[in-house]
């Protein structure tokens, strides 16, 4: 089932669909167009596909980014990708990320390639061509190329708190990208890696016998730990350098200022949210460019594919451009919408009639789980109830996940808002929790759910900043327990909310949550 909390624990090394070393693996994948279903069908939002294989992000279906060095030479645009490779090699020499050495007889190196991407903006514009050199992590062994591997990125629920605070003082929100981010962090362990295409070696370098490698000096995207030490490096920098402290609660939220004056860093891999007064900002962002190479994107408008908009006292975030893409991808920008997630009476059991071709259903909820971590809790529950037949699903499944589909298509421009409120000081959070009883006909275990929301002392706006829909894991006797059982679950987030909360309250004009209200439907 969906839940936030564990959705957003875990490793992530890719950010802004720059799948890199994912790809590798999945490289050699057909992508034979699927015939879309017309709404006027007694098939509508059927589809069928043998081509399409998992992928991790939307940006792989860019149809104008070649897909290997030989595509990039034929390429209509192959100026602006010999810029890239040029670009990302200059880097590689600046950070002195590899040398070049004989491979020692006792070793494998690992493999690489290029690979190309195109960062897009929130209208689909582009903004700059990017080539990588990524390493082939996958062939690394445990205990000789790696050990640990995790590292840390900002939580969705950290995210909107301190959207609904900004909101609320009119703080600025900027936005900064850590060039070459991954190569900025030195390496402990001793890795070889072969020699990219477009690397001239001289002759008597790295010795006159042998096979000649690169001996990896700094990270390189696509091996296990590069995010890792670059999370470390950047830990080092502002906690050490510029005096910023680290949340406790949130590993990848940083805070530093005044009541007066406070000044929050939230990052998600290479890329860098300012929260704060515009001069305290500012100067973050001027002692980051003398460490870092970064690019300055000013004002927040695109951020993990989430459009960011603001007026006076509002901040509203919108996923139009991924709605879009999803839609597109899985043959339903045509389809006939509906105003409802799910049809009322759907029946979802094991024992239906197996689905033909399971691929494209695992990759149906899994884009579907981000939109509905990120903007939209309206279909927290669908999303749930379908998720839990990702490993073996049957055609029932797969019609109900197109009907999903087709209400996403009804409801793309929606808008996930924060509002300015009457009482600016003192911001409370507030818990609406609700199950069903025994809803599962297969398994009659209850789904319970909740919301939660940033409100003042007046209680006259409210700002959503975390929601759940989940099955429970054991069968409830009777409603009331069902619902002391989602009670249990809100009071778990209610009390890391109040606890983040409160850490903001040192470094801001925040007061100290006074106490956390649940409410339950019984």
């Amino acid at each position: 089932m969906a839940s936030e909390s564990e959705a957003e624990t875990g490793e992530q090394e890719t950010a802004d669909g720059d799948v890199l070393a994912d790809e590798i693996q999945d490289s050699e994948r057909d992508k034979a167009p699927l015939e879309p279903r017309r709404s006027g069908s007694s098939t509508a939002g059927q589809f069928s596909s043998t081509g399409y294989h998992d992928e991790a992000f939307l940006a792989r279906l860019d149809p104008d980014v070649p897909a290997s060095s030989t595509e990039v030479m034929g390429s209509p645009l192959q100026r602006e990708w010999k810029k890239a490779i040029e670009a990302e090699l200059e880097s590689i020499k600046t950070n002195e990320t590899w040398k070049i050495v004989e491979l020692p007889k006792s070793r494998t190196p690992i493999k690489c390639r290029w690979v190309s991407r195109i960062k897009r903006g929130a209208g689909g514009e582009i903004i700059r061509y990017k080539g990588r050199v990524v390493a082939k992590g996958f062939t690394q062994r445990y205990r000789i190329d790696y050990l640990e591997t995790y590292t840390t990125v900002v939580k969705l629920t950290s995210l909107r708190i301190l959207f609904a605070i900004a909101a609320a003082r009119n703080y600025k929100i900027d936005q900064t990208d850590i060039k070459t981010a991954y190569m900025l962090g030195t390496l402990d362990e001793e890795i070889y890696m072969e020699i990219p295409e477009a690397v001239d070696v001289k002759e008597g370098v790295g010795g006159a016998k042998g096979q000649k490698v690169c001996i990896l000096l700094k990270g390189l995207y696509g091996l296990k730990q590069s995010g890792r030490i670059w999370n470390k490096e950047w830990d080092r920098y502002l906690v050490g350098k510029c005096r910023f402290k680290r949340s406790m609660e949130d590993y990848a939220v940083y805070f530093k200022g005044e009541k007066e004056e406070p000044c929050w860093a939230l990052i998600w891999v290479d890329n860098v949210l300012w929260i704060g007064p515009r001069g305290k900002v500012d100067e973050a962002k001027a002692s980051l460019g003398k460490y870092f190479p970064v690019t300055d994107l000013g004002n927040a408008h695109f951020f993990l594919c989430i459009e960011i908009k603001r007026t006076p006292g509002t901040i509203a975030l919108n996923q139009v451009a991924y709605t879009k893409k999803i839609l597109e991808r899985f043959q339903q920008a045509n389809s006939h919408p509906v105003s409802t997630p799910m049809n009322p009476g759907t029946r979802l059991l094991d024992t239906a009639e197996p689905l033909d071709d399971e691929s494209t259903y695992p990759s149906i909820i899994g884009s579907l789980m981000y939109l509905m971590l990120c903007t939209r809790p309206d279909i927290a529950y669908a999303v749930g109830a379908l998720s839990k037949f990702s490993s073996n699903p049957k055609k029932s499944h797969m019609l109900a996940a197109c009907h999903l589909l087709r209400y996403v298509n009804k409801t793309a421009s929606l808008s996930f808002h924060f509002e300015l409120f009457q009482n600016t000081t003192t911001l409370c959070p507030v818990l609406y929790t609700d199950t069903d009883w025994a809803g599962d006909q297969e398994t009659r275990r209850s789904t319970g759910a909740y919301v939660c929301m940033l409100t003042d002392a007046t209680m006259s706006s409210k700002s959503a900043v975390s929601w759940s829909s989940k099955k429970q894991q054991t069968i409830a006797l009777s409603s009331t327990k069902a619902e002391y059982m989602v009670l249990t679950q809100a009071a778990k987030q209610a009390i890391w909310v109040t606890r983040f909360m409160t850490e903001l309250s040192a470094s801001s004009m925040e007061e100290t949550p006074k106490g956390t209200t649940l409410y339950a439907d019984n």
